[in-house]
């Protein structure tokens, strides 16, 4: 069976079903899909608890339509809730986030469900259209073959077989130029066919003279034809109608009777404005005709017109004055426009506008017209149809609304990427007023980087319509009206009408839920770091702990068992004593880390001198400078009075400063130490020579247990506590610490402190 009257035998058997039929298929396929959730309950478990529900209910929907739709909707959110949200085996729900996916899912289904219901009276109509057209057709005497834009046949009459010997049902699909066989009488050579130049041109062509039918059976049966566009209405050629007859008798005629010549062309002409007449009333289903005559404002109306106007036949007074009386009053104005346009331009005109009744009732219509110019191509009469869309539009209306409704934002397009329909969540999430994108090709919303590739996609996709996730595997993002981005998540799902192809994108926005992955992930990155630092410090401490420990122990047990000789025993103490020392300033160290870790440090702010304050602390690491022949030079500013600090904390700063520095300074070089007021603070700086530092490392100096490369391949000892806890120091004091690096291997240290009495801590 062919593609084509398999689908209609199908959607006759779909509208077919009785109402229970189609209630009863709704519980069984509910039922059906709950039993392959629950068989797939070893693989997700209670996750996807709707996955098998929604082509149930799109399947119910289809063949049952809206009330079928919502019964499985229901019963499919009823057993979702009942065996697969927690808590289980319970009508209650727990999660926000599985209320959410409930209602989700509910609206989808009723979305789904009164789009279903939509296609099922657009098909009835449409069937309903088809069997009229069908019956007019069998009542026409001429031959009558409509095609495809491709020219492909569509439909045969029964005229139109007993000439070509082709049956409808074998013919339907097949070229036309295998069905309606045509060839020059003279030359016997194949014949130019009328629907290729129709196809092409867009205009209406004829049979060239003397053309011939060869039937199926081998017949040679002389001909004419007339062969005319079907435009859809936006003016696309969407297929040719054709009409044609056995001219045989004529032909005879034409060679008995050459004085009849004249009245056989003026017939001809009569019977190709019939046939013009004609095409118009079948594209338009034959819903009502007029015939305006331009000079005189003659309009005249069909049966099928008056009665869609609510007048009883022949009742209607024939005038363009009457005719606009009927007309909205809104409307008026643009179908005026509509009709000068296509007299100006001299081309046909397709319009929607609103009619009001004889019985006061409010209608949509659609008049579509063709203009017929004189010889000296001056506007002559418009001819055309005009049917009653009132249906269609109330439809639109529920589509709209209820895309309007929808909980997410939603664009429709085209099969060429223009925008037709978008709802008020997208307005909000994008910026644009309605207006500015209808009409506007899709891609204008996708980010400038990625827009290149956007035609291809939707291109791949159109090859292939299914519904499905935009981007699998992808980030997306839109593209606001003020260039920002915005990342989203793009359902589409693809429907057809007989308009043509449309897709309906669901666009969510997901930054929070990017944000809250980015934040879930930099946790975890600050908790490896934090375990990896708690490591680092475990292994540092003890090991730096353990060092003068092991060494307090050892001497100490010699002493103990009198293993020391006397000569030796001053020397015991002592190393007992600098272990001890180094031991207690190590875990004043980390208390002083604690402490700023935990914000309790506290400052006896007292006032001080700056170069008693420096001179202090230079002289007790002296003695680590003498050892290496390094000389302290102090340059504090004489003209700087008191400051408030707390001095024990400067002298650790100073300190800790200068014992760094002493520690990596060359042997036989100098360490400065040098103080000066500016704007209100104390700056003070330690600067030294030693091994120069890589500008990358410099950021890293005041990090806790760090050390440079430098130190750790030159041995020297340390935990990389010192500058951290001055840091620590001088940022409780108000101050800040920095380090600049010069050539040479010059390092120089500088911290501020407020002059002032205010600032953190405890003043005395």
């Amino acid at each position: 069976m062919k593609p084509e009257r398999w689908r209609r035998t199908l959607s006759a058997w779909v509208l077919g079903l009785s109402l229970p039929a189609r209630y009863a298929i709704a519980v069984g396929v509910t039922g059906i899909a709950a039993l392959l959730r629950v068989a797939f309950d070893p693989l997700w478990g209670r996750g996807l608890p709707f996955i098998t529900f929604y082509p149930a209910v799109m399947l119910v929907a289809w063949l049952g339509g809206f009330g079928p739709g919502i019964v499985a909707t229901l019963l499919s959110a009823t057993i979702a809730d009942y065996f697969w949200m927690a808590p289980a085996l319970s009508l209650t729900i727990s999660a926000t986030g599985d209320v959410l996916g409930l209602l989700l899912f509910v609206g989808m289904g009723a979305l789904i469900s009164v789009l279903n219901e939509a296609w099922r009276r657009a098909t009835v109509a449409q069937s309903r259209s088809e069997e009229r057209l069908r019956v007019t057709l069998a009542s026409i005497g001429d031959a009558v073959i409509a095609t495809d834009d491709q020219g492909r046949v569509t439909r045969l009459n029964a005229v139109a077989e007993s000439l070509t010997g082709w049956t409808e049902v074998d013919a339907l699909g097949r070229r036309l130029e295998e069905v309606f066989v045509i060839i020059t009488e003279d030359s016997r050579r194949p014949a130019e066919n009328p629907v290729g130049r129709v196809l092409r041109e867009g205009v209406i062509a004829g049979l060239a003279n003397h053309t011939v039918l060869v039937s199926k059976d081998g017949r040679e049966i002389p001909v004419d034809d007339s062969a005319a566009p079907i435009l859809t209405a936006d003016g696309r050629v969407a297929g040719v109608v054709m009409v044609f007859r056995d001219v045989t008798s004529r032909r005879q005629a034409e060679q008995e009777r050459a004085d009849l010549v004249e009245n056989e062309r003026a017939a001809r002409v009569k019977a190709e404005t019939a046939e013009q007449r004609l095409r118009i009333a079948l594209e338009a289903g034959r819903m009502g005709t007029w015939q305006w005559t331009i000079g005189t404002g003659e309009v005249k109306w069909s049966p099928g017109l008056e009665a869609i106007h609510g007048y009883a036949p022949g009742t209607f007074a024939g005038t363009f004055e009457a005719f606009e009386k009927e007309v909205y009053p809104e409307d008026r104005e643009s179908l005026r426009h509509a009709i000068s346009e296509a007299l100006e331009q001299r081309r046909d005109h397709q319009v929607e506008y609103r009619i009001v009744r004889a019985d006061g009732a409010v209608r949509w219509v659609e008049g579509r017209g063709q203009l017929f110019c004189d010889a000296d191509g001056r506007p002559e009469r418009m001819v055309g149809v005009c049917s009653d869309i009132t249906e269609r539009k109330q439809a639109e209306e529920r589509f709209r609304l209820a895309i309007d409704a929808a909980p997410t934002a939603m664009i429709m397009v085209d099969q060429h990427g223009t925008i037709v329909l978008v709802n008020a969540l997208t307005e909000s999430l994008l910026g644009y007023a309605r207006h500015e994108l209808i009409g506007q090709p899709v891609d204008q919303l996708v980010p400038v980087r990625f827009r290149h590739a956007h035609p291809q996609y939707r291109s791949s996709f159109f090859d292939e319509l299914r519904r499905r996730p935009m981007g699998a595997g992808r980030e997306l993002y839109a593209r606001r009206k003020d260039d920002s981005e915005v990342p989203v998540e793009i359902g589409l799902s693809p429907f057809r009408t007989a308009d043509g192809v449309f897709v309906l994108a669901a666009v969510t926005d997901i930054t929070a839920r990017q944000q809250a992955e980015h934040a879930e992930r930099a946790a975890k990155r600050q908790a490896e770091e934090a375990n990896r630092a708690k490591d680092q410090f475990l292994a540092i401490v003890s090991h730096e702990l353990r060092t003068p420990l092991n060494a307090i122990v050892g001497w100490a047990d010699m002493l103990r068992k009198g293993m020391v000789p006397e000569s030796r025993r001053e020397r015991a103490a002592e190393t007992i004593f600098a272990n001890a020392k180094r031991q207690a300033q190590l875990i004043d160290e980390l208390l002083d880390i604690s402490r700023i870790l935990s914000g309790k440090l506290v400052l006896e702010r007292t006032a001080i001198h700056l170069r008693s304050a420096v001179h202090a602390a230079a002289e007790a690491v002296q003695p680590s400078a003498d050892a290496k022949r390094i000389a302290i030079a102090v340059e504090a500013d004489s003209t700087i009075g008191l400051f408030y600090a707390d001095p024990t904390r400067l002298q650790q700063i100073l300190g800790n400063l200068l014992s760094n520095a002493a520690k990596y300074s060359e042997p036989g070089t100098q360490i400065t130490v040098a103080g000066e007021a500016a704007g209100g603070e104390v700056v003070l700086s330690v600067t030294n020579v030693g091994p120069e530092i890589p500008p990358e490392e410099l950021p890293r100096l005041f990090d806790r247990f760090y050390r440079t490369p430098a130190s750790e391949r030159g041995g020297t000892r340390g935990i990389g506590l010192g500058l951290y806890i001055a840091r620590g120091l001088v940022e409780a004091h108000g101050g800040r610490i920095w380090v600049e690096s010069g050539t040479g291997g010059v390092t120089t240290f500088r911290f501020t402190l407020p002059a002032s009495a205010s600032g953190d801590g405890r003043g005395s």
